[in-house]
């Protein structure tokens, strides 16, 4: 299994991981996403096996796209502790 995050929020990280997840061809090797349900949205075309967990939402008031915020920092950290674990 993969476990996989977001990333930082704010950046780049949601874009490309919808994008890899609705190309994705092999769909023998599980994956696992974390993150926040307010931040990503799956892709129509999500395989039935990526488990998403979505995580327990935050205040996410501050997070704007293409800035660096404790927001984001906040959310790309609780993600990547979650899917350590």
């Amino acid at each position: 299994m993969l476990a996989l995050t977001l990333g930082d929020p704010a950046g780049i990280g949601p874009e490309i991981v919808s994008k890899a997840l609705a190309q994705r061809r092999d769909d023998d090797m599980p994956i696992c996403l974390f993150t926040h349900k307010s931040l990503w949205t799956a892709p129509a075309t999500l395989s039935r096996s990526v488990r998403v967990n979505y995580l327990p939402e935050q205040d996410f008031s501050g997070l704007c796209p293409g800035v660096a915020s404790a927001a984001a920092g906040r959310a790309a950290l609780a993600s990547l502790e979650a899917a350590a674990q």
